[in-house]
């Protein structure tokens, strides 16, 4: 018989967490024949991708866009974070962030102003 698994992780730095995906997904080169037809492909480069929603937690600094978060000793390059409020709900922050391949994650760092 299969052990389910029911919730969510309950360790989180920026609030309580509603839902997590992590998705994961190849990048694809196609060959294609006279037709257009695809006759070959080969993946070149794999993703993880980690999107979570959680009830913000005031005391958390949010990470920006082009920073890096760790999620499960996995380190990801944050991609999107929104902030959505709402006067009958509470305050929820949505993180996105992928890692590929093997990269070295490099923050995003403004060029400095001349």
């Amino acid at each position: 018989m299969a052990t389910l698994v029911f919730g969510t992780d309950d360790d989180a730095t920026y609030g309580v967490v509603q839902n997590k995906n992590n998705n994961k997904s190849a990048e694809v080169a196609e060959a294609r024949d006279h037709l257009g037809r695809v006759i070959a492909q080969r993946a070149y480069s794999i993703g993880d991708e980690v999107q979570f929603d959680a009830l913000f937690d005031s005391d958390a600094t949010l990470p920006g866009p082009g920073t890096t978060i760790t999620v499960d000793t996995v380190e990801y390059l944050v991609t999107a974070c929104n902030v959505t409020e709402a006067n009958t709900e509470f305050k929820k922050v949505s993180i996105t962030a992928t890692k590929k391949d093997s990269a070295t994650l490099t923050s995003y760092t403004a060029p400095s102003a001349t």
